[in-house]
């Protein structure tokens, strides 16, 4: 940079570069909406559990069969 000039430098792979980012950015946004779908499927299994145990909380205790 003498004679206060800047120089640039082309990059040759730039081309492969982009594409490689692309691609990362590309399976990054993928792995995120697995990840929240797994996330969902998570929530809605615990909302299930949950309903299930209140409903044996609340159940009526078990009364033995009537006397012959």
């Amino acid at each position: 940079m003498s004679g206060g000039r800047f120089t640039v430098i082309p990059m040759r792979n730039d081309t492969l570069i982009r594409v490689s980012i692309e691609s990362d950015l590309s399976d990054a946004q993928e792995l995120g909406l697995d990840a929240e779908e797994a996330l969902a499927q998570a929530a809605w299994l615990i909302s299930e559990a949950e309903a299930r145990f209140t409903g044996l909380s609340r159940s009526m205790p078990s009364m033995p069969p009537p006397r012959r």
